[in-house]
C-alpha cells in the first residue's frame, strides 16, 4: 500500500503526515488526534473546499490526491481543549527539563566532576516531574503518549489515570512484559506497542482480552513466535498488525474475530493458514508479504469482504480457484515473487471474474484521475498553484527537500478566452461553478475516452513520449535530455535481501546525501534517522603504511597473538589492517556545492552497487568470495546492464589489481572505486562530451545522483546445491536466494575468459602452437578420448603452474615436466596410447592465466591464489591442488575442492595431493625468519611431487573422459578424491588422513 504524503494545517501548526490513501479517512481523524489532542468527534477536517471527516470509504474515495492540503478545525471554531492541554505539558516539561539541567550542574560543580557523573539523579527528578505533568494531559486527552522513551516497564502514573485512557502508544521502547494492573485500563481502544522486546508469555494475550473496547492492536517488530487460541478473546478487534514478528503459525480460534477488518502479518515465518481464518468474515486488508506460505486454504473464499490481499515472496505454487471467484469484492491480488507465474494464474477458474473485477477498480482510478486533470487548471484559479505545481513536476523532483521549494503564489494564473495564450491574475475563490461550465468538463471528458482509445493513443502508449527517466550531468549541473532511455525496475529481488538499498541519493567527496523529505526538519516534526548502513565487521583491510606503536610488524609469535586478539575485541584492530567504516552520510542542505547537488535529476537508468570486498589484494579470495557472488546475482537481474559496480577501498585508494582485472567483466559499465566514484565534478563538465570506454553510467556521462543505490556491506551466504537438493546446472529457487547466493566460481571463470577474449579482439587464445580451444568450444581434451576421431588421440595437455618467488613451490617442476612428457597410456577400452604435452607456465597477469587455462586438460599447482585460474579452463578439464605437510591441520585447507563440488555451474573435476612425508617439504621464508604464529607456518612451505602422484590423478582424469557426474558420486563424496602420498609415491586414498602429519 502506497504511503502519500499530506499536508495538515491546524491552527498555527503546520503537519507534515505520511498515509496511505486507500485507508479509510477515520484512521486519518485517529491520527490526527493523537497527534493534536482534538478528539474525533470535535474534528472538521477539509479538504478542497469540502468535509470529509466523518465520510464513510477511503481518502481516495474522499478525492484527496497526493501531496494534498489538508485543513483541520474545531467543531466549535476554536482550539480544543486537548490541543491547549498538549501545549501547556510540552511548556512544563521544557521548564522541568531546564530546572534539571541548571540543578544538575550545580550539584556537579559543588563535587568537582563532570555534569555527566550526576546525570543519573538529575535525570530521574526531570522524568518523574515530566511522568505527573505526562498523567495531566493523559486524563485530559485520553491519549497517552509513551513512544520512544526507552522504557523497561509501563510507569506507574498511567495507571492512576486508567479509566479515561483511551489511546495508548508505547512504541520504540524496552518493553518486555506487559504488567497484570493492564487490566485496569477499561475504556481503551487502541493499543500500540511496535518496536519493543515482547515475547510470546511477555505479550498477556489474557490480559488484552480483559480489554472490553480494545480494537486496534499493533505489535510490529517484537518477539513473538505465535498467535496463541486466546486471541479469540479480543472479539472487538478490528485492525491487528504484527509485521516483523517470527510468527510460525495461527490458531484457528481466529475465526472469532469477526470484526476484523485489516491484518497484518508481514515479515513473519509462516508455513501455512489455518481455516479459521476465513470466519473473520469483515475482513477487507490482508498483508502477508515476506513469509513461507506455501499453500492458501480453501476456507479464504469465505472472505466476501475481502479486497486486498498480498502475498509477495512467499512460496505459492497455485491459487485456490474459489479464492478469485467466490471473493467478490478482491480486487487487488499481489503475487510477486511466488514461483506462480502469470500464465498460471490466468489458466485457474474464476480468473477472468476477479480480472473483471481488476480492470473495473483501474478504469475507475484513472477515470477519476483524468478527471482532476481536467478541472485542475480551475482549482489552480481558485489559489491551489502549489499543489497544481506538485503535479507537473518530474518524479525526481519530488524528493527535493523543501528548503529547495519556492513558497506559494499569493495570486494564481488560468487561461482567459478574451487573450488566448496569456496569463490573467485572479484572485482566490473568482471561479463560479456554473452548469455550462461543468458540462463543457463532461463534453472533454468523453471526448478525450473516445480519443485515448484510437491508434494514436495506442502508438503514443508504446513509443512514450513522456520526460526521460534519467538526466545527464552537464555544464552547472544543467539537465540535458539522456543518450537512452529506460524502463522503470519493477523489482529488486534478489538484491534486496543481501544488500541495502538506498533511495534517491548523491554522492559528493565520499558522502552520502540524502534528498527524501522525511530526513528534513519540518514544521511540527522532527527528521528522520538517517539509515544505518551494515558493514561486517571481517572485513578488515591491510593499510601497509601504518605501523605498530614504537616499531613495525609483530616480531614474535606473543606479540602476533597478542595482534590478533585485539582484534577479536569490539572496536580492537590489528595495526597495520583496518575495518572499513560505513559511508559517511548527511541530509541534504540549502548549501550544496554544486548545482548538480542543488536540483538534483536522479538517475532511474543507472544503479550503483556499492561493495565491500574481502582481502582484495588476493586474487583467489576477490575471485571466489566477491566477483562469482555477483555474477550469480547479476545473471539472475533483469536490469543487468544498469548496474555500475563501485568498490569502497582503504584511505580512497585504486582498486586493487584484483579487483581492477576481474570486476570488469561483469559489467558494461565502468568500475570505479568509491573516491572516484563519488568525486565532485568540476563546474565545466559536460557529460555530451564525455568519451569514456566504458561509459561511467548507463546514460553515457557521469552521474551524480541516483534513484536507487545498493550498498552491498555484508559476506554474502554460499548457497550449497548439494546439500540443498538442487539439480546440477539448475537456477536456484527464489526462495534459495532470499537465504543465500549460489558461489558460481567456475560460470564466474567462463564469463572472464568470454571478456578477456573480447578485450583481446580474439576468439581464442594462443597457447604456443599446441592448439587451444575458447571457451565457446566443445571443451577438454578428455571429452574426446575413446571418439573415432584423430582429436581424440591429441597429446593431453598438461601445464604446471609456477609461483613466484618465495615459498610454495613445486620443488622438482623440471623433473615432473620431462616425466610427462615421457609418459604413455593405453585408456579402458583399447585404442592407440595417450601421449602429453607437459610444459611449465607462469601466469602474472589475467591474460596470461586465460591463455594458459585455455590451452590446459591438467593443471598442476600448489595451493593459493593461482589456483583460481583452473575456473578459466575449458569444460571436462582437471586440477590437481598439492597441499604441503601438516597444511590439513589449518582452517579451510580443503576449501577450494569443496566450493568447486558445489558450484552447480562448475564441469570442473577439482583432486588434491596431500604430503604424509616431512622429508617433501621445505620450510617457506617467514618458517626460516620464525615470523608469524607458528601455526601458519605449514601453509608456505614447497613440496618435492613424486610423478607417480601425478601419473595417477592423470589416468583416473582419463578413465573419467571429464564426466563431472562420476567424478562426484565416484571420488568426491566418498573422498577419494585426496590422494596421500609419501617418497615413494601413491599410499591411498579418501576423506581420512592415511599417514601422519596429513
Amino acid at each position: 500500500m502506497m504511503r502519500a504524503k499530506l499536508s495538515v494545517k491546524h491552527g498555527i501548526e503546520q503537519l507534515q503526515i505520511e498515509f496511505a490513501l486507500e485507508r479509510p479517512v477515520a484512521e486519518l481523524q485517529a491520527l490526527l488526534e493523537e497527534k493534536t489532542g482534538l478528539m474525533v468527534r470535535k474534528q472538521k477536517l477539509m479538504a478542497a473546499g469540502k468535509v470529509i471527516s466523518g465520510r464513510p470509504g477511503s481518502l481516495a474515495d474522499a478525492g484527496v490526491k497526493p501531496n494534498a492540503k489538508l485543513m483541520l478545525l474545531a467543531a466549535a471554531g476554536a482550539a480544543s481543549a486537548g490541543q491547549a492541554a498538549l501545549q501547556a505539558s510540552r511548556v512544563g516539561r521544557q521548564d522541568a527539563l531546564e530546572r534539571g539541567r541548571a540543578a544538575l550542574a550545580e550539584r556537579a560543580e559543588q563535587k568537582g566532576i563532570a555534569v555527566g557523573g550526576a546525570a543519573s539523579s538529575g535525570a530521574t527528578a526531570v522524568a518523574a516531574a515530566s511522568m505527573q505533568q505526562r498523567a495531566a494531559t493523559w486524563q485530559k486527552t485520553g491519549i497517552a503518549a509513551l513512544r520512544d522513551l526507552r522504557l523497561a516497564q509501563l510507569p506507574p502514573e498511567l495507571f492512576n489515570v486508567a479509566s479515561g485512557v483511551r489511546v495508548l502508544d508505547a512504541g520504540g521502547n524496552q518493553l518486555a512484559v506487559l504488567p497484570p494492573a493492564f487490566t485496569v485500563l477499561s475504556a481503551l481502544q487502541r493499543l500500540r506497542l511496535s518496536i519493543n522486546q515482547l515475547s510470546d508469555e511477555g505479550m498477556g494475550w489474557q490480559l488484552l482480552g480483559a480489554l472490553p473496547q480494545l480494537s486496534v492492536l499493533s505489535a510490529d517488530d517484537n518477539r513473538l513466535t505465535a498467535l496463541p487460541p486466546a486471541v479469540a478473546t479480543l472479539a472487538r478487534l478490528s485492525k491487528l498488525s504484527l509485521n516483523g514478528n517470527q510468527i510460525a503459525s495461527l490458531p484457528d480460534s481466529i475465526a472469532a474475530l469477526t470484526q476484523l477488518r485489516a491484518l497484518a502479518l508481514r515479515g513473519n515465518r509462516l508455513a501455512a493458514l489455518p481455516a479459521g481464518l476465513g470466519g473473520c468474515s469483515a475482513l477487507v486488508e490482508c498483508d502477508l508479504r515476506d513469509n513461507q506460505i506455501a499453500d492458501l486454504p480453501a476456507e479464504l473464499s469465505q472472505l466476501t469482504n475481502l479486497r486486498l490481499l498480498l502475498l509477495d515472496n512467499n512460496r505459492l505454487k497455485a491459487v485456490p480457484p474459489a479464492l478469485l471467484s467466490s471473493c467478490s469484492s478482491l480486487a487487488t491480488l499481489s503475487l510477486h515473487s511466488n514461483p506462480i507465474t502469470a500464465e498460471q494464474l490466468r489458466e485457474t477458474e474464476g480468473y477472468a471474474a476477479f480480472d473483471e473485477r481488476r480492470r473495473k477498480k483501474y478504469d475507475k482510478q484513472v477515470d477519476m484521475r483524468v478527471l482532476r486533470a481536467l478541472v485542475a487548471p480551475l482549482k489552480t484559479a481558485a489559489g491551489d498553484a502549489k499543489a497544481q505545481l506538485k503535479l507537473t513536476l518530474a518524479p525526481s523532483a519530488r524528493a527535493i527537500p523543501a528548503v529547495h521549494r519556492q513558497a506559494p503564489s499569493t495570486s494564481s494564473h488560468v487561461w482567459s478566452p478574451s487573450s488566448p495564450g496569456k496569463p490573467v491574475a485572479r484572485r482566490r475563490g473568482s471561479v463560479r461553478w456554473t452548469p455550462a461550465l461543468v458540462a463543457a468538463l463532461l463534453a472533454g471528458y468523453m471526448l478525450w475516452r473516445a480519443h485515448s482509445s484510437g491508434p494514436q493513443a495506442q502508438q503514443a502508449a508504446a513509443g512514450g513520449g513522456g520526460k526521460a527517466a534519467g538526466a545527464a550531468v552537464t555544464g552547472e549541473g544543467a539537465a540535458t535530455a539522456p543518450p537512452q532511455q529506460c524502463a522503470p525496475i519493477q523489482s529488486f529481488f534478489p538484491w534486496g535481501a543481501h544488500c541495502q538499498r538506498l533511495q534517491h541519493v548523491c554522492v559528493d567527496s565520499g558522502q552520502l546525501i540524502f534528498y527524501d523529505e522525511m530526513f528534513q526538519s519540518g514544521s511540527g516534526r522532527d527528521p528522520a534517522r538517517l539509515p544505518t548502513l551494515k558493514i561486517d565487521r571481517t572485513r578488515l583491510h591491510r593499510f601497509p603504511w601504518r605501523r605498530r606503536p614504537g616499531g613495525g610488524a609483530a616480531e614474535d609469535d606473543a606479540a602476533a597473538e597478542q595482534d590478533e586478539a585485539a582484534a577479536e575485541q569490539p572496536g580492537g584492530e590489528h595495526f597495520d589492517r583496518r575495518r572499513l567504516p560505513p559511508l559517511p552520510a548527511r541530509p541534504a542542505s540549502s548549501q550544496e556545492p554544486r548545482p548538480y547537488l542543488v536540483d538534483p535529476h536522479f538517475s532511474h537508468c543507472t544503479v550503483p552497487v556499492v561493495i565491500y570486498p574481502l582481502f582484495a589484494e588476493n586474487f583467489a579470495h576477490v575471485f571466489h568470495d566477491l566477483a562469482s557472488y555477483l555474477h550469480a546475482l547479476l545473471r539472475r537481474t533483469p536490469w543487468r546492464q544498469r548496474a555500475k559496480l563501485v568498490a569502497v577501498t582503504p584511505d580512497g585508494l585504486a582498486l586493487s589489481p584484483p579487483l581492477a582485472s576481474l570486476l570488469p567483466a561483469l559489467s558494461n559499465l565502468s568500475v570505479q572505486s568509491w573516491a572516484d566514484f563519488s568525486r565532485r565534478l568540476p563546474p565545466d563538465y559536460n557529460a555530451a562530451t564525455d568519451t569514456q570506454h566504458p561509459p561511467p553510467s548507463f546514460e553515457g556521462g557521469e552521474q551524480r545522483c541516483f534513484a536507487s543505490l545498493l550498498v552491498c556491506g555484508r559476506r554474502f551466504r554460499p548457497a550449497k546445491p548439494l546439500q540443498w537438493g538442487l539439480p546440477q546446472g539448475a537456477e536456484a529457487e527464489p526462495d534459495a536466494l532470499r537465504h543465500a547466493v549460489p558461489r558460481e566460481n567456475y560460470g564466474f571463470g567462463q564469463e572472464v575468459v568470454q571478456y578477456v577474449q573480447r578485450q583481446s579482439g580474439s576468439s581464442s587464445s594462443s597457447g604456443s602452437g599446441s592448439g587451444s580451444k575458447s571457451a565457446s568450444n566443445s571443451g577438454s581434451r578428455f571429452l574426446g578420448i575413446g571418439g573415432g576421431g584423430g582429436s581424440g588421440r591429441q597429446p593431453l595437455r598438461v601445464r604446471f603452474m609456477q609461483r613466484d618467488s618465495g615459498g610454495r613451490q613445486l620443488l622438482n617442476i623440471a623433473e615432473l615436466v620431462a616425466a610427462c612428457n615421457a609418459w604413455r597410456f593405453t585408456p579402458p577400452g583399447g585404442g592407440p596410447p595417450l601421449t602429453a604435452d607437459c610444459r611449465q607456465v607462469a601466469l602474472p597477469s589475467l591474460e596470461a592465466g586465460v591463455s594458459a587455462a585455455q590451452d590446459a586438460d591438467l593443471f598442476v599447482g600448489m595451493h593459493g591464489a593461482n589456483m583460481a585460474n583452473s575456473y578459466l579452463m575449458p569444460p571436462g578439464s582437471s586440477t590437481l591442488e598439492v597441499t604441503p605437510f601438516e597444511f590439513g591441520k589449518m582452517k579451510g585447507t580443503f576449501g577450494p575442492s569443496i566450493q568447486n563440488a558445489q558450484d552447480a555451474s562448475s564441469q570442473l573435476l577439482w583432486w588434491s595431493a596431500v604430503v604424509c612425508d616431512p622429508s617433501l617439504s621445505e620450510p617457506g621464508p617467514k618458517e626460516v625468519a620464525g615470523q608469524e604464529p607458528a601455526r601458519y607456518w605449514p601453509r608456505d612451505r614447497s613440496v618435492r611431487v613424486p610423478w607417480p602422484v601425478v601419473r595417477a590423478v592423470l589416468e583416473e582424469a582419463v578413465a573419467l573422459r571429464g564426466d563431472r557426474q562420476r567424478y562426484l558420486d565416484e571420488f568426491y563424496l566418498p573422498g577419494r578424491h585426496r590422494f596421500y602420498f609419501t617418497a615413494d609415491g601413491v599410499v591411498g586414498h579418501g576423506d581420512q588422513p592415511l599417514c601422519a602429519g596429513a
